[in-house]
């Protein structure tokens, strides 16, 4: 998208989050939810959304098809309780269901298990129970990108400590 400026990034996309929609920043990579009376620009694609159940459960992991991505499906529910140094070094030594080649996802990867029909957290209620009734629902993505699945917003250089949910 070569005529993305840092004034012209903001584009709307058709994902609803409650009252709100969404919005993507194609200039500094960021997403969040925006007032339907906010001014931003579209971009049309040809195809839809599908709303059909898309992830399966094996053991573990969480698998998707339609990005061929595996998920750890339960998350440590310890609020705050890594550093971007600590979230990295936990997926390198992740075993799980007989893989040692977990990884910090891309803050791309994370944002493909948003589910847009639900808020705080934007996350499917029968995929992800183990977030029911948590105050917050940041997790760490690679090059110490964080997203938030509370209120949907990526923000690269945080110093918080946040969560893992480690990808292969």
């Amino acid at each position: 998208f070569p005529d993305v400026t840092t004034d012209g990034a903001p584009h709307w996309s058709a994902s609803p989050f409650g009252s709100m929609g969404f919005v993507v920043n194609l200039a500094f990579g960021t997403m969040y939810a925006a007032t339907l009376d906010e001014a931003n620009l579209v971009r049309c694609v040809r195809a839809g959304n599908t709303t059909a159940h898309r992830f399966a459960v094996e053991g573990g992991t969480l698998s998707e098809a339609a990005t061929g991505l595996a998920w750890e499906h339960g998350a440590d529910t310890t609020l705050y309780s890594y550093s971007a140094g600590d979230a990295d070094a936990y997926c390198a030594n992740l075993v799980l269901d007989g893989h040692d080649d977990w990884r910090l996802p891309g803050v791309g990867e994370l944002a493909t298990l948003i589910e847009v029909t639900v808020s705080k957290p934007a996350l499917d209620r029968a995929d992800f129970p183990d977030e029911a009734g948590l105050s917050d629902h940041g997790f760490w993505a690679h090059d110490g990108w964080t997203l938030s699945f509370d209120v949907v917003y990526a923000l690269e250089g945080s110093a918080a400590g946040h969560r893992v949910r480690c990808v292969r």
